[in-house]
């Protein structure tokens, strides 16, 4: 009977180290993860899906800044957020436009439905952040507005939020070292961002902390960024990323 057990718990063993390998790979593919248990980007919302994004550094004394958006291979809008966080001091938040739903289709069409989440640690410590979107399909493309005209004058539109992402490399040297972004004709860059990002389910440890630094400058409509590897780690560190951002404005016609 003893040697019966044993040899079932060998096989559960090889059957979760297969599924743990499969889904290393495919997060390496993909930057999307499942939703963990007990987030609430869903809650109360139809024919939502849960999308989880990387672990974002989020610097000791600076704001951490990151777009996250929806899958692209649909249309959605942003039903819902959450966030996980590395300690109950990191504060996060997004900033959003005007009207409902929270999220739609970025200019352009574009990656699909997204936020800019920020985050900053109240106790001034190192941490990280995991943004987290609830994703609806778009099946109704206009709906008739019930809403009166009233005073005023509309506000100035959103701007354009755009970013590339970088894959990094932890055990060598930087494959990219350097990249560039650029605002399309008849938008002028008025901000930028940049944040280092790592794709695991759990909070990294403390040995990535401040593992890339990152420069960035501005010439005219375009921002570059430069990336470091202030370390380096070995073949076993998980898929780090660097994402720089441009917020771009549209000319007023």
């Amino acid at each position: 009977m003893r040697t019966a057990l044993l040899a079932l718990a060998a096989v559960v063993l090889a059957l979760l180290a297969a599924t743990v390998l499969d889904s290393s790979r495919a997060g390496a593919a993909n930057p999307f993860y499942v939703v963990p248990t007990g987030t609430t980007e869903c809650k109360r919302v139809k024919n939502c899906v849960g999308v989880v994004g990387p672990w974002v550094e989020v610097p000791a004394h600076r704001e951490a800044t990151f777009l996250f958006a929806c899958p692209s291979r649909r249309e959605f809008v942003v039903g819902g957020t959450d966030a996980r966080a590395s300690s109950s001091k990191v504060r996060v938040w997004f900033d959003g436009r005007l009207g409902a739903p929270i999220g739609s289709t970025p200019p352009g069409g574009g990656a699909g439905a997204f936020l800019l989440f920020h985050a900053s640690a109240s106790d001034g410590r190192h941490g990280w952040f995991q943004p987290i979107l609830g994703c609806v399909a778009l099946t109704q493309k206009t709906k008739r507005s019930t809403v009166s005209v009233v005073p005023g004058a509309r506000p100035a539109g959103p701007l354009d939020l755009r970013a590339v992402n970088v894959d990094l490399r932890l055990d060598g040297p930087l494959a990219k070292p350097t990249t560039r972004l650029r605002c399309p004709k008849r938008e002028t860059l008025v901000g930028h961002w940049s944040a280092f990002a790592v794709g695991s389910p759990n909070p990294p440890g403390r040995s990535l902390a401040g593992a890339v630094s990152i420069a960035t400058t501005t010439a005219g409509n375009a921002v570059g960024a430069r990336f470091r590897a202030n370390r380096v780690f070995g073949h076993l560190v998980p898929l780090a990323t660097a994402q720089i951002g441009a917020m771009c404005e549209p000319l007023r016609r």
